[in-house]
């Protein structure tokens, strides 16, 4: 059975061009002799659709794309399966329907198509499908596929999140209590499980799938065949990763060994498109033990038996400790990328400020749009040291940005000043207000040249500053994208080292990593004046975000010994008392398990406390 995985970028919305997309891949499969082609998840309207699916014409949309894939399929010249997702409602009485995320299953023999239904609907975190969908209560039976050849394979279908409570072992602190079944263990057949998907990816998510489909793998003694999305939508990004995990012919599944020891896995293309094609040889004679070789004439992705194969960074093979970086550097550089493609933006304009978070960012955009397609704005007060500007006007020579421009914000804050202490006031009652006029008159000059321009304006605050509130509402928060809205402050350190790892060079300034962060609104201004050391903040913040208890934070000391307890209630009060700022943020892209944005829904105006 020769097997084509197309590791798609689909649009949510734009059926006609997902469409197209489609028939594109069905006919490059069929120029490969390809029996089995598997496209993503909701391939045909992109994934997730959300709150297009409250528009009746975009049913009808899917259904009229749904026939015309299958007519496309009909029309070949030899016979060749495709799954691919889409949408699929079945009338009830009193002009009710059921809808349902499907996985359609199409030849030129099958006079319609056999329709499986997703089982497992995820609420929680970013997901919210059982808001939309109804349940499918499939039984997991077979799927007969058959090959050119005339063989036919007894083969199970399952749809993303069905896999994951394989053995019951999910999260089961974030998936509801409806998970009452494990689809994985109710399938049965001999061949490939294929996995249609359009998976998130956060940290840690590619190493944690593989283990998954390679555990699958083992307890069913069958080839699997994960099929993911790739692409960013709003606040989601999805990595591809598609994988193909088989149980070795004459490789024992021996208890003893490894799951790598026990399955010959490949994995695709992270954070691209792709295209993988594989030969599967089923030997029903052999305990239905199957081998695996590669269709020499197509892209595929890399060897995986004992682990991840390291990829290239500016044609540089990475080292195994920068891959969490290189996994968090091109998520965000995708999500730039589609976000500009699918908005109709062209070019970012930005703050540099001299400091780490602007200097990352303004490194990514670059990356992803072009330098020339970035500009760039030092606005230096009163408060702010040569060094910083010098910083930034060398960041952005080094970016080959498309501009810079320094443009200093005393006449606009003087002018704030003016307004503000008319009538005999001689200075603000709290000292945070002329400290918060600074970000505004930045953001005053960035809107403008967004508005003259119609450039997006990307923000640089990072997650820590986010969660604690160090942040200026209508200032630095301001934009139209977010793009390390959910990397720790640490971890912006990390990027921006590796970053200058792989350039060969010190692309982000030295003195921009090793100066002291400030925000430099005050004289002698620096982070630690108002928060402890970010590298024990970050150790908090993950425990508040895991919502571990303030009991429980403070009863196993795992804080550094430097944070005293009023220190770790102050920030966990912190974190509670910002949550309306947070709501303010715009879109930035999700890259860890537990992320701001819409997969959190903490109320503001309520009374509770971490306890």
């Amino acid at each position: 059975m020769r097997i084509q995985l197309s590791q798609t970028n689909p649009c949510v919305g734009d059926l006609k061009s997902n469409l197209a997309l489609i028939e594109s891949e069905i006919a490059y499969a069929a120029q490969q002799g390809v029996d089995v082609l598997v496209l993503p998840e909701l391939v045909t309207t992109g994934y997730p659709p959300r709150d297009f699916l409250y528009r009746s014409a975009f049913w009808e949309s899917n259904a009229k794309a749904v026939e015309k894939v299958h007519q496309t399929v009909k029309r070949l010249p030899r016979q060749m399966t495709v799954i691919f997702g889409a949408l699929h409602q079945q009338e009830l009485t009193h002009g009710r329907f059921a809808r349902f995320n499907a996985a359609y299953v199409v030849d030129r023999h099958r006079p319609s198509p056999c329709i499986v239904h997703k089982q497992l609907l995820p609420c929680y975190d970013i997901f919210d499908e059982g808001k939309y969908f109804t349940p499918g209560d499939d039984l997991c039976m077979p799927v007969n596929i058959t090959t050119e050849a005339g063989e036919t394979s007894a083969c199970s279908v399952l749809i993303c999140e069905d896999i994951w409570n394989f053995q019951y072992l999910g999260d089961n602190r974030m998936l509801p209590g409806s998970y009452k079944r494990d689809p994985v263990g109710n399938c049965v057949g001999t061949g490939p499980i294929f996995v249609i998907n359009g998976s998130p990816f956060w940290k840690g998510k590619v190493r944690q799938t593989l283990e998954l489909v390679e555990s699958i793998c083992v307890a069913k003694g069958r080839p699997v065949i994960y099929c993911n999305q790739v692409g960013a939508h709003d606040d989601i990004v999805t990595h591809g990763g598609s994988i193909v995990s088989i149980p070795p012919i004459n490789r024992p599944a021996h208890a003893a060994l490894s799951i790598a020891h026990r399955v010959c896995s490949r994995i695709g293309k992270l954070f691209a498109t792709d295209r993988m094609i594989v030969d599967i040889s089923h030997h029903v004679s052999n305990s239905h033990q199957h081998s695996l070789s590669l269709y020499p004439d197509s892209p595929v992705g890399v060897d995986n038996p004992l682990g991840l194969e390291m990829p290239e960074w500016n044609g540089k093979k990475i080292d195994s400790r920068d891959f969490d970086c290189w996994c968090d550097f091109h998520a965000l550089r995708l999500h730039i990328i589609d976000y500009f493609r699918r908005t109709g933006f062209k070019e970012a304009v930005l703050g540099l400020s001299g400091g780490i978070d602007s200097a990352v960012v303004a490194a990514i955009a670059a990356s992803a749009l072009g330098g020339q397609n970035v500009h760039g704005v030092t606005m230096p007060s009163k408060h702010s040291s040569e060094g910083s500007w010098k910083d930034a006007e060398e960041l952005a020579t080094n970016l080959n940005l498309g501009s810079f421009q320094n443009l200093p914000i005393q006449p606009i804050y003087a002018a704030s000043l003016h307004t503000l202490l008319s009538g005999g006031k001689q200075k603000f009652e709290v000292g945070v207000t002329d400290e918060n006029l600074q970000p505004r008159a930045r953001m005053l000059i960035l809107m403008g040249l967004s508005n003259d321009n119609g450039w997006l304006v990307l923000t640089t605050g990072n997650k820590s500053e986010l969660a604690v509130g160090y942040c200026t509402l209508y200032g630095d928060m301001s934009g139209g994208l977010a793009v390390i809205s959910d990397i720790p402050k640490t971890q912006v350190y990390d990027l921006a080292k590796c970053i200058n790892k792989y350039a060969g060079f010190d692309l982000i300034p030295s003195d921009t990593i090793t100066k002291p962060p400030s925000a430099e609104l005050a004289p002698d201004q620096l982070d630690t004046n108002s928060l402890p050391p970010y590298e024990e903040l970050d150790l908090l913040l993950e425990m508040i975000y895991d919502d571990v208890s303030l009991h429980d934070i403070l009863s196993r000391n795992k804080v550094a010994p430097g944070i005293s307890a009023t220190t770790i209630q102050r920030i966990v009060q912190r974190v509670t008392n910002n949550e309306y700022k947070r709501r303010q943020t715009p879109d930035g892209p999700k890259v860890r398990k537990r992320s701001f944005g819409s997969g959190r829904r903490m109320p503001v105006a309520a009374r509770y406390r971490l306890v």
